[in-house]
């Protein structure tokens, strides 16, 4: 016969609780995979602390992730996933490297280039008529992948003429392919852009 304490250790793993767990991991990985996450999972990954912050954080790069898939704005996740790590880290537990802030960063750097990158190809390929105003004109842009345009039209918004804004139109057709190599991962389908006539500021 056991023992009480044997018995209560063989109550307490049971098969139907280890299934149990096991089904519970398998969803934590199966949402971290759709995620874009890693699907292994480390210790973190397998407490319960910061269960609450851990599905924010999953929340966001889920938002993360159909936003670039619909070339949307991308939206900041960096106190969400700052939030995860640091109540991780109260809890001893090493941080979560798939909910790093400095992945959201750099993507918002990289994002930034892109735009640059795009706005000097315009600007060299702009023939601006007489007496176009001093101010921004902002154009919606579909492309493809690799950057070549299918439409480019200046918003109601743009303080432009019709002629001016004809020619931030023309500018864009005749820019293709826009910038798109080393800027796989940002690229956006359909994109807003701030076209500005004046110089683009140097980055020396």
């Amino acid at each position: 016969m056991l023992a009480p304490a044997e018995k209560a250790h063989t109550a307490s793993t049971q098969p139907g609780d280890n299934m149990k767990t096991s089904s519970a991991c398998r969803l934590v990985a199966w949402f971290l995979t759709l995620a874009g996450a890693a699907p292994c999972m480390p210790a973190h990954a397998q407490s319960p602390a910061c269960e609450r912050e851990k599905l924010d954080a999953l929340h966001a790069k889920r938002d993360l992730v159909d936003a670039r898939s619909k070339g949307a704005e991308l939206p900041d996740i960096s106190r969400t996933y700052k939030a995860f790590n640091v109540c991780l880290k109260e809890h001893g537990l090493a941080e979560d490297p798939s909910f790093s802030v400095s992945n959201d960063s750099d993507d918002r750097a990289l994002l930034m280039r892109y735009m640059g990158a795009m706005q000097q190809v315009i600007r060299t390929n702009w023939l601006h008529p007489d007496n176009i105003p001093a101010s921004t004109c902002r154009v919606r842009v579909t492309q493809l992948p690799g950057g070549d345009v299918v439409s480019a039209v200046a918003e109601s918004s743009c303080p432009y003429n019709a002629a001016g804004r004809r020619s931030v139109e023309n500018a864009v057709l005749r820019a293709q392919p826009l910038p798109y190599k080393g800027f796989e991962s940002v690229f956006r389908r359909t994109i807003v852009l701030t076209f500005d006539p004046r110089p683009w500021p140097s980055n020396e």
